[in-house]
């Protein structure tokens, strides 16, 4: 058929410019170790400052037995610098724990003996060392309350009126799935991203060249012409979310998450699950794009309307996060909601429906086609044609 020649020159052309294909692909697939280098990092960083705890103290001497605790529970106890407001506030140090002159004397009396946790908030770092020293100093609390009560010959038992005990569902894969979900996300970028370049090239970019006259010249119809156009584009998508796909992979093996205490599960077959999630969205990106970049007038208008579009990909992804929705019928009826969805479900470990998998491949693939359909009828325009 005719528009397997214009899909073949299309990706000819395409390929000519192997410095801008190298570069798109080599930064997709940077993307997978930058991104999970950085998490494991920062998790990593994170997790060592609040084990190896550093903490100032203000009138230490005032609790003996509290400082006592806290350096068996290994954390480094210091005396607090005079300017320590303004080293807080500076980010030099994440608390300060300050112990009020009527410390001892509450103490003894057996009333509850106040002491502070002076913080800034606006420091997010500080979060993991506020809270250990939170837990610490709660179970002091709980360690001296039960030891007054067997001194006075109390059961501790009689102040324990309900015991919580946690028992958690989560499958081990469940407990890493919401980092791991926001990396494979990027997916749906990478399809967007893999096809905006050759679909704004092929067709705005043809019409500043004066290419796509002649080649409506040529005896093929209008629908051939967009069909292999858009097949092309959605073929270069396609590759983008592979190059993705196996680059977080490798990022995996490299980065032992496991020893931070996250289990991630992604391995081959998780992959290719989610290729073939994410697949038909190469398809409605390439359909979107190319009915914009005909619209546009000129190469540069089709680039920053298409760079604009970047929110509607985000978008599903960040209604999601404010409003948890589980895969549906009526939700598996929404382009890019529903790879989200069923995603999520991948991630999760949960069995993903093939059901639900089909009617997202068809809708998303459909809404795509009408796209190519649209952009035929267009491209019979002579306005279309020259940028009028």
């Amino acid at each position: 058929m005719k528009f397997w020649t214009v899909l073949k020159k299309e990706f000819i052309d395409h390929l000519r410019d192997r410095r801008a294909v190298l570069n798109n692909l080599i930064s997709l697939a940077l993307l997978g170790p930058l991104l999970f280098g950085v998490m494991f990092k920062v998790i990593e960083a994170q997790q060592n400052k609040a084990e190896s705890l550093r903490l100032p103290v203000v009138g230490g001497e005032r609790a003996p037995a509290l400082i006592a605790f806290l350096n068996n529970e290994g954390a480094k106890v210091e005396t607090a610098p005079a300017d320590y407001e303004a080293k807080l506030r500076a980010g030099d140090l994440d608390v300060v724990l300050a112990i009020p002159a009527d410390y001892a004397e509450a103490f003894h009396s057996g009333k509850p003996a106040k002491v502070e946790l002076v913080v800034d908030e606006s420091q997010n770092r500080a979060g993991a060392s506020v809270g250990r020293v939170e837990r610490l100093i709660e179970a002091y609390s709980r360690q001296t309350g039960l030891l007054r009560l067997v001194a006075r010959g109390v059961s501790p038992d009689l102040v324990r009126v309900v015991k919580i005990e946690t028992r958690d569902l989560a499958l081990p894969q469940q407990q890493g799935s919401a980092l791991l979900k926001m990396a494979v996300g990027y997916g749906l970028l990478a399809a967007f991203i893999g096809a905006m370049a050759i679909t704004i090239d092929s067709t705005a970019g043809e019409r500043e060249r004066g290419s796509l006259e002649p080649l409506l010249i040529n005896p093929v119809t209008a629908w051939q012409l967009v069909a292999g156009k858009w097949l092309a584009c959605s073929a270069f998508s396609l590759l983008a979310v592979v190059v993705t796909l196996t680059s977080y992979l490798a990022s995996l093996k490299v980065f032992p998450f496991h020893t931070l205490g996250i289990p991630l599960r992604f391995g081959l077959p998780e992959m290719l699950s989610a290729l073939l999630i994410l697949a038909p969205s190469c398809f409605f990106f390439a359909g979107l794009l190319l009915v914009i970049s005909l619209f546009a007038k000129t190469f540069k208008e089709a680039q920053v309307t298409a760079s604009l579009l970047i929110f509607v990909v985000v978008l599903p992804s960040i209604l999601l996060l404010f409003k948890p929705t589980n895969a549906s019928l009526p939700t598996m009826l929404v382009p890019l909601l529903n790879q989200n969805l069923l995603l999520d479900s991948l991630i999760r470990g949960e069995a993903v429906s093939p059901v639900y998998l089909l009617i997202a491949a068809v809708v998303t693939i459909a809404v795509g086609f009408l796209g190519a359909v649209a952009g035929a009828v267009l491209i019979r325009r002579e306005r279309i044609v020259f940028g009028q």
